[in-house]
């Protein structure tokens, strides 16, 4: 198959002015030109039609007859299909007399263009009474398709799809010569580049678009070459170097144009959009803040991905610089396709249809087409006109009284509501899993310490290493440590959940509620992971801490974390090899005080979660040990006082436990406990 990277074959020429094509009809040619030049364009097209009796394929005569058509002449009548279809004839015609012209180039390829946009996700559903697939009778399927009729899933399985694109793969090989003869006879036709960068955004061919955003750029200064080439670079997951393209084109758009790229608006709930009219930079910067996913990272990738899906559905929903048929008015993000691309980003599957009779949505004889994302997120847009151009689909009034999917059929009430709860949703993921453990303390003074535990698999990034950890307030950053290792230690790594894990940890403090973020990035930022907990702070009076729980303590204060004066290794895992003792640390708050000391017992129990219940657990057991019970008394001087100990179970089966740690003050007879669950492997 011939895929668009053939664009980028692009060979550099010298530009040169193209007159009006010579022929053996350069006098009525001129003629008409005259007439044309003195105001009277009616007149001319009547001469230059005349003048194409005698020679039908006469270049500078074809030149003018579509010259005038594209101002309307004689097409202006026509339906929006034959007017089309009359203004890709002439171009035919001229470009077969005139191969380098650049005005036939030009309507033959925006045609390709459009054809493209129209047939590259097109499909048939197999009639379900056909011999592709077993019989289903209609009321059936009107039981199988009583939630919704755009179930893809659930229509596929009643009768396979029939791929319907083959036209548009016609239309890309078409495409690639016309664009390699328009840039050939006009190197800085910028028409020509953006119909290039359209096509290769449909097909997602993002090292062929880098390349042409480069041919662009070096041929026309156009910032839109920039703008090309950082939504290249996204998709090809280098955000440094999206982030900077993006600034470069920004930089050089004039202050509306440069506004739509950083415009939070749509992105933010319904309750929340009045607060941004009246701020728009304050709230905007308090988003892209909140909606960063790599705090590692100087800038927020999630800016970077918006600039990226602006630039997206510009070329693949609106009108662009020098298209010549009927597409939306104005930039893709603002159509209604558009928008929600933005919104939510490159759906993972799009399909183009007409249903028929007993096909999903029979509603009426309309063009669809449904995005589904990886969940339940779906969004349907209907065709009406037949000319490209989707809006949200709602059905008619007549099939909310008929239909009982109608419902939920309704795209518009969908997106109303999905504004006010869900608006819009990032696509970039870690590229690895980063496990974590949070364990909260009272923090000196008021507000909470949080101690981190995080652990990096050892087989999916390498060293030099970049880890962090963050504290989240209302999605500002408030506190956070960062550290660079050049290798990754050998007695850090462990087994964690089943694999080899590199084993990092940090203390951050926090005033209020809010999270706590992990990061790890290797591998000069391509290999990145990351979690988050949230964190609640620990209520006043007399309590505990969460149970820290470590691989190891150490008294002279050796270790990733410090606490109390000792050394702790905090595992990311609640999960210990059955050989190694489990060690816990916890603070105990608000001890009274009896002669100045304080009098309380500890007492941890480790019980095991059984696997199984009723009369098999009887007959055969729970399928684990029996656990561990341990208590102790302790005094101190402070009513504040740290606890640590370690647990052998080295006698238990491999399982799941609920590890419960009671603090009783015999000064006061309270109590509190807190727990963990635990596995032991």
């Amino acid at each position: 198959m011939i895929r668009f990277v053939l664009v980028v074959c692009l060979v550099a020429s010298v530009a040169r002015a193209q007159p009006a094509p010579a022929s053996g009809a350069e006098g009525p040619a001129e003629a008409a030109r005259a007439l044309l030049a003195a105001g009277d364009s009616s007149a001319a097209y009547d001469a230059v039609r005349r003048a194409l009796r005698d020679a039908p394929d006469d270049p500078a005569l074809n030149h003018l007859r579509l010259r005038l058509e594209l101002a309307g002449h004689y097409v202006g009548g026509l339906p929006r299909p034959f007017r089309h279809q009359q203004l890709v004839d002439v171009a035919t015609r001229l470009r077969r007399a005139a191969p380098d012209d650049t005005l036939a180039l030009r309507v033959l390829a925006d045609d390709a263009v459009v054809t493209v946009l129209q047939w590259n996700d097109r499909v048939d559903f197999v009639d379900v009474s056909s011999p592709y697939g077993d019989f289903v009778g209609p009321s059936e399927i009107r039981t199988r398709m009583a939630q919704t009729r755009f179930d893809v899933d659930q229509r596929t399985a009643m009768g396979g799809l029939l791929d319907r694109s083959r036209r548009a793969e016609r239309a890309r090989e078409d495409l690639a010569d016309l664009v390699r003869d328009w840039v050939a006879a006009d190197p800085s036709a910028v028409p020509a580049y953006t119909a290039a960068a359209t096509v290769a955004a449909v097909d997602q061919e993002w090292t062929a678009l880098l390349d042409l955003a480069g041919r662009f750029g070096t041929a026309t200064d156009d910032p839109r070459a920039d703008l090309y080439a950082g939504l290249a670079h996204f998709r090809l997951g280098d955000l440094t170097a999206a982030g900077a393209a993006f600034d470069r084109a920004l930089a050089r758009l004039g202050p509306a144009a440069r506004a739509r790229f950083d415009d939070v608006r749509s992105l933010l709930p319904v309750d929340r959009r009045d607060a941004y009219d009246a701020d728009p930079e304050a709230v905007g910067a308090a988003f892209w803040a909140e909606a960063d996913p790599r705090l590692l990272t100087e800038r927020s990738e999630r800016q970077i991905e918006h600039r990226a899906r602006v630039v997206e559905a510009d070329l693949l929903f609106g009108r662009n610089v020098g298209d010549l048929f009927e597409r939306p008015p104005g930039p893709g993000a603002e159509t209604e396709q558009g928008a929600l691309w933005v919104r939510y980003g490159r759906p993972v599957q799009a399909l183009s249809f007409s249903p028929g009779e007993f096909d999903v949505a029979a509603y009426g004889d309309q063009n669809f087409r449904v995005w589904d994302y990886d969940d339940d997120l779906q969004f349907v847009f209907d065709d009406p006109e037949r000319d490209g151009v989707f809006r949200r689909y709602s059905p008619p009034a007549s099939a909310f009284a008929t239909s009982p999917s109608a419902q939920n059929d309704d795209f518009v009430m969908r997106d109303e509501a999905l504004q006010r709860t869900d608006p819009e949703r990032t696509q970039v993921s870690p590229t690895f899993e980063v496990a974590a453990l949070a364990s909260r303390f009272r923090a000196p003074g008021g507000g909470t310490d949080v101690i981190v535990a995080w652990g990096v698999p050892v087989d999916s990034v390498a060293a030099p290493l970049r880890t962090g950890a963050f504290a989240r307030v209302d999605g500002a950053v408030v506190d956070r440590a960062v550290q660079e290792h050049e290798r990754l230690a050998a007695g850090r790594i462990v087994r964690s959940g089943g694999g080899p894990v590199w084993v990092e940890a940090a203390g951050v403090r926090m005033r209020d509620a809010g999270e706590v973020r992990v990061e790890a990035e290797g591998n000069g930022g391509t290999a990145w992971g990351a979690a988050t907990e949230p964190i609640q702070p620990l209520a006043g009076g007399f309590g505990v801490s969460d149970l820290l729980l470590a691989t190891s303590v150490d008294d002279e204060g050796r270790g990733p974390v410090a606490r109390g004066g000792l050394g702790i290794v905090p595992t990311p895992r609640a999960a210990f090899p059955t050989t190694d003792p489990v060690y816990v640390v916890l603070e105990a708050y608000g001890l009274g005080l009896e002669d100045g000391r304080t009098r309380y017992t500890v007492e941890a129990t480790l019980r095991p979660e059984a696997r199984r219940g009723g009369l098999l657990g009887l007959i055969f057991g729970r399928g684990q040990g029996p656990g561990v019970s341990v208590r102790t008394e302790a005094s101190g001087s402070r009513p504040d006082d740290l606890v640590s100990f370690f647990v052998d179970v080295r006698d238990q089966d491999p399982g799941e436990y609920t590890l419960t740690v009671t603090v009783a003050d015999e000064t006061s007879g309270a109590s509190a406990s807190a727990e963990r669950r635990v596995t032991l492997e």
